[in-house]
């Protein structure tokens, strides 16, 4: 069983049918990759409605994600933790080293946060900020102190990571469905303001 985090347990909604229940937050296992798979996927095609194309968000697959997160799982590299209730996994944050060298590197940024989501019902309830607690610990017992996290500049989740205390440290164009999209990346210079 995996081990536990002090943000381990807290009242929060449900994403389904049930008001209240236990929210968890523990390190991804193998076999939570179906689940991990089908929240990036509704995530996706709620939030980037009219910032990414549809037929893109049409293609999006559960089955080839989850065979994804399934390898990514596996990688003593990428920390990964979701985050429950008694009706299963809602939402989810990986991170680990600093992926991109040219943007942020110089910047003395040491680690990324790789990907946050949590399904479109249980959003606004407390479980974002869980994950992103979890994961900055987690980061921190590894000596990785200055996270950047990279966002769609027309996500309109990015005042969420203002609220944590992020601040825009660098702007690149991606490319998505055939579409050029601005993405930005929030930066901390200290970790801390992520565990409160």
């Amino acid at each position: 069983m995996p081990s536990m985090y002090a943000v381990a347990r807290q009242q929060c909604f449900s994403p389904f049918a049930k008001v209240d229940n236990m929210l968890t937050v523990r390190r991804a296992m193998q076999n939570d990759a179906r689940e991990i798979a089908r929240v990036q996927v509704e995530t996706w095609r709620v939030a980037y409605v009219d910032i990414v194309p549809q037929a893109f968000r049409d293609a999006l697959d559960v089955d080839g994600r989850a065979a994804k997160w399934e390898e990514w799982t596996r990688h003593d590299d990428t920390y990964t933790f979701v985050a429950e209730n008694a009706d299963g996994v809602f939402g989810f944050v990986s991170g680990g080293a600093l992926r991109d060298g040219v943007h942020v590197a110089e910047k003395n940024y040491d680690s990324e946060i790789y990907t946050l989501y949590v399904a479109p019902a249980a959003q606004g309830r407390g479980a974002g900020r869980q994950l992103m607690r979890a994961l900055a610990q987690h980061l921190l017992e590894h000596g990785l102190k200055r996270p950047v996290v990279w966002a769609l500049e027309e996500n309109p989740w990015c005042a969420f990571y203002e609220r944590l205390g992020g601040r825009r440290v660098a702007q690149k164009m991606i490319e998505i469905g055939g579409k050029q999209l601005s993405d930005i990346a929030f930066g901390w210079d200290d970790i801390g303001s992520l565990l409160r």
